[in-house]
Order: C-alpha cells, then structure tokens, then sequence
C-alpha cells in the first residue's frame, strides 16, 4: 500500500531520484524525496484538494513527481496535462512550473501552484492570486500519516493508468517524459525503491 512503499523510500539514504534539466542537475535520496511527498501530501490535505491537475511542457520536474505521487496517494483524480489541454471535470487545484501560470488548462482550478524549475530553489517568485508551491511544502510537517491506498491511478494525457503501488524494489529506469503505460509506471515506481529513477 501507499504507505508503506513512502516508508521503504524514505529508509533510502542513497540517491533514488536523479533528474536533469535545462536549469541543472540533481540527486535526490530516497528520505529527500520521501519527505516531499509527505509535506505534498500535507499541502493537499490542508488545502482540500479534490484532485489535480498536473500541467506539464513535456517533461516531470521532480518537484511535480512529488506533488503528483502526494495526490495519487490520497486517492485524489491525478490529471496530466498539456498547457492547451481543456481543464479536467470537477473541482481540482493545478501544479505547474514557472512561466506556464496562464496556461487554459488551469483557468478552471481552485488554486494554482507554482514551482520555479531551479533544482535548488528555495522559493518562488509568483503573480497575485497564485500559490508558490515551494514555500507551501516546505512550511508543512516532515512526516504526516498517509493513505493505505493500494492503487496508484493517473489519467496522463487522456489515457488512465492504474497499477497496483509495489512493494518489491527494482532496477534504475529512466522517464524522459511522463509514463505512457502501466509497465513504465510500474518500472519507475520500483525503481525509487531499488535503483535510481532518472527524470528528464
């Protein structure tokens, strides 16, 4: 279940996630990461999200892989976007980088968080009436209780998948883009308990 797959990762002390991107590289071990998706979740549940939409230029920032599993984990409808993409039904709040806050696919959102792209930002700079993602997080408690959820659901682009969360570790996997498929899915989701998951 959910929780228990947070706590093997958060057991990690080496690297689980490695991502690359135009603003720089980044290591993050398995308890870093781990506490991400703990504060996440908090953020939610504080907030009273009823889902997500998760808006995307084509790549998974690790800060969004964060805010995403956090989601999925309460059971909340995760929804993966394009900036175009026509707003997901019922009420949701949005994450989307830096630069990307008008995108359409957010005009309908309770609330719109924003993360700069940074690696190692602390903060982010954000217009009126926008949330910075960062700032919420790392405000929130390092460890909160989590959801025995056994199912991680995504709807990535139009398309559902849905996997049993696992419980064994696999090998290192690379996600160069959002997963397309349950056997990408699942790969990754092994990987942060076993190997290292490059994102980017």
């Amino acid at each position: 279940m959910f929780a228990s797959f947070i706590t093997q990762l958060a057991a990690r002390s080496e690297p689980a996630l490695r991502w690359s991107g135009p603003a720089g590289d980044l290591e993050l071990t398995g308890a870093v990461f781990a506490n991400w998706i703990y504060k996440s979740t908090a953020l939610w549940e504080d907030y009273g999200a009823s889902g997500l939409a998760v808006i995307t230029d084509g790549h998974l920032h690790w800060r969004a892989a964060a805010g995403m599993l956090a989601a999925a984990g309460l059971g909340l409808p995760v929804s993966v976007l394009e900036a175009d993409s026509a707003a997901p039904d019922g009420a949701h709040v949005a994450l989307v980088p830096a630069g990307m806050e008008q995108a359409e696919a957010a005009f309908d959102a309770d609330e719109v968080f924003v993360y700069a792209t940074e690696p190692l930002a602390l903060s982010t700079d954000v217009p009126e009436d926008f949330l910075d993602f960062i700032t919420e997080v790392r405000s929130r408690p390092d460890v909160v209780p989590l959801a025995s959820t056994q199912q991680l659901r995504l709807d990535v682009k139009g398309r559902t998948l849905s996997v049993p969360i696992p419980e064994e570790p696999g090998p290192d996997a690379v996600l160069p883009a959002f997963p397309t498929d349950e056997a990408e899915l699942t790969s990754a989701l092994r990987a942060l308990l076993g190997g290292i998951l490059t994102l980017g």
